[in-house]
């Protein structure tokens, strides 16, 4: 009998201190973690990340709306670096190959507890920094309707490189609008398409391009005349060996004029 009152003693004191540390550490450490997030030192923000992510307590809301605040001022400080570089520089050449790292882990973390009915979610998630060909872009799109006037904003960015993710991404809705069962409002249809159209004058030879492959991959006829337009005067060229020239968007525009024409 003493025995076992012993190892009841002991199995009890046990929980007692497990129950101490697991106090002290979500009043303590957690609030200390958080503070962190805003360090101007971004490997003390990928640290109290992680370590916010090996004590399981990413999902509790306090949490997740602290990560994702974090993801949009990561998202603000990659598009100020590409601003000060003259769309140049990424924050991989400034911060090195560590903060993508971080960055790709805490875009996973908030995509995967992320609330798609929620608009300010929805809106950080769209800012992030991604390839519009990835799985993380598809699955945006995927919410069709939903990540339209996000993107409808970024369009108007003064970075480049954003603004032809929002076109790739924008094409790619449109294509799919037309393959479901509920179709998105004609109005936001067309002032998509209208955003497309006007990507094929942008001042940035990649944002044109973009257009114009979005605009073939959509299918609607009756832009064939913009796309012919861009294959006859699109200014943007490389020098070829014999003093030619090769047009890339032109070349883009007869792409996606093959898909448009009857065979």
């Amino acid at each position: 009998m003493k025995r076992e009152k012993m190892i009841w003693l002991m199995i009890a004191a046990v929980v007692a201190v497990g129950i101490v540390f697991a106090v002290s550490w979500q009043g303590h450490s957690q609030e200390t973690l958080l503070a962190q997030l805003h360090s101007t030192d971004w490997r003390k923000r990928a640290a109290a990340v992680e370590k916010l992510i090996a004590h399981g307590v990413a999902k509790s809301e306090e949490v997740k709306k602290a990560l994702i605040d974090l993801l949009d001022r990561e998202n603000r400080l990659i598009e100020a670096t590409w601003r000060e570089s003259g769309g140049q520089e990424g924050v991989a050449v400034k911060y090195g190959e560590g903060y993508s790292e971080y960055y790709a882990k805490l875009l996973g973390i908030v995509d995967k507890m992320a609330d798609f009915s929620d608009k300010r979610t929805v809106k950080v998630l769209v800012r992030s920094a991604y390839n519009p060909d990835s799985p993380f872009a598809m699955k945006l799109v995927d919410h069709g309707e939903a990540i339209a006037p996000p993107l409808l904003e970024l369009v108007s960015s003064d970075v480049a490189a954003i603004r032809a993710n929002a076109i790739a991404l924008l094409g790619e809705v449109l294509r799919r609008d037309k393959h479901r069962l509920r179709r998105m409002p004609a109005k936001m249809y067309e002032q998509i398409k209208q955003v497309l159209i006007r990507g094929t004058i942008d001042e940035d030879t990649g944002v044109r391009i973009l257009a114009v492959r979005a605009l073939g991959k959509v299918g609607d006829r009756d832009v064939i005349d913009v796309l012919e337009r861009v294959a006859r005067s699109d200014p943007a060229h490389i020098p070829t060996a014999g003093g030619g020239a090769y047009y890339p968007v032109r070349e883009a525009a007869v792409q996606a004029l093959q898909r448009l024409r009857p065979k």
